[in-house]
């Protein structure tokens, strides 16, 4: 059997190694500067050697012992896990029963899983009759009947609908009573599981529905309504879904802004958005009851808040370190010079054209071949 020699070299070279520094460790104080102070620093590193030794025999368990690793050895190090758990991040867990991953979460998400619980398929009664459908439950009288087939304003168009890009929904749908219909269900649940009809419904509640409130609470002073992030956002979208009067939910913030401030104040500190979200659930819950929704809503808006903060933060970090970087390599973009690829290729040789000779010559060449 052949043996295997790739350790063997291994284990030598390592015993030449610690019989090198064991020497140099003996070798007279007086000779050390002659023969040069780096040379010493070997012998500080001895016990690295064979750290590495006995790593390099299995480098998977080295990797999954990081832990045993002095505190010490790596106080400079900070791991994104250990970063999360300090913090206590979560990046999703179950909320009313479904399990939502933050990375994917877009603002409107919040509001599609308290008002259907992510069913597209899903009718909402009023009085005992179907009378609201899908993500956003929208009404399917008034609200359905403008997605479909648009809104005018004074000979002016403010939603154009979307009948001509899916005519056989349209079709389905002419009537309120058609639109309680299976057919017509099945083919807007079927129609919502696609990302770019659900954004064409986001952008109809975005028109119609949420910009008149969004104007309203850029009035509130100290709102900073743009300021506050997709989190904020998603939680002024689900107070609209159920009550899109501006007046209304620019009271809810309105009293909410108020409740944070005197909490900052009496820390002082800033007013944190996350406290305007708390306050703004505890003044729906006075207001319009739905203390379980409520209470869960926050708590889904709020873990989403801290892993939205942790990701800036990230983004932030890795675009300063990026800016960096650029800056290094600018200068020896400068100092070498750019070589295309042409110039690397080698030429054809040119070919060689003789000059015509006469019968007697290439015959008397012929003979001389060799000579």
């Amino acid at each position: 059997m052949k043996k295997n020699v790739k350790p063997d070299a291994k284990e030598a070279s390592f015993n030449l190694w610690n019989k090198i520094i064991d020497t140099v460790k003996k070798v007279p104080a007086k000779y050390k500067a002659l023969i040069g102070a780096g040379f010493f620093t070997l012998s500080s590193v001895s016990a690295e050697s064979s750290d590495f030794h006995s790593s390099d025999k299995n480098e998977t368990a080295s990797e999954r012992n990081y832990d045993a690793v002095s505190p010490a050895k790596r106080s400079k190090t900070i791991s994104f896990d250990s970063a999360v758990a300090k913090q206590s991040i979560k990046a999703g867990g179950k909320y009313k029963g479904v399990d939502m991953h933050f990375a994917e979460m877009e603002a409107p998400d919040l509001g599609h899983l308290f008002e259907s619980g992510m069913n597209p398929y899903i009718m909402g009664k009023s009085n005992g009759v179907n009378q609201y459908l899908g993500l956003y439950q929208m009404d399917i009288g008034g609200t359905m009947q403008t997605f479909l087939f648009g809104i005018k304003s004074k000979d002016k168009t403010v939603w154009e609908g979307v009948a001509k890009d899916y005519p056989q929904l349209a079709s389905l749908g002419k009537t309120e009573a058609a639109r309680r219909g299976k057919s017509f269900v099945k083919m807007f649940g079927d129609l919502s599981k696609n990302k770019d009809f659900r954004h064409r419904m986001d952008e109809y509640m975005r028109i119609v529905k949420y910009e008149p409130v969004y104007a309203a609470l850029r009035q509130i002073e100290g709102l900073d309504f743009d300021k506050r992030g997709k989190v904020f956002l998603a939680t002024v979208m689900s107070a609209a879904n159920q009550n899109p009067s501006p007046k209304v939910i620019s009271n809810i913030y309105t009293q909410a802004l108020a409740r944070a401030k005197a909490k900052a104040s009496k820390n002082k500190g800033k007013v944190a958005t996350a406290d305007i979200i708390l306050q703004s659930y505890e003044v729906r819950k006075e207001k319009w009851g739905l203390k379980s929704r409520y209470n869960e809503e926050c708590r889904l808006a709020l873990d989403w808040l801290k892993f939205e903060d942790v990701m800036n933060k990230i983004h932030q970090e890795r675009e300063k370190h990026q800016k960096k970087t650029a800056e290094l390599r600018k200068p020896l973009k400068e100092m070498t010079k750019f070589r295309p690829v042409s110039t690397l290729v080698a030429k054809q040789p040119e070919k060689i054209v003789l000059p015509n000779m006469s019968s007697q010559l290439v015959k008397s060449a012929k003979e001389r071949k060799g000579r």
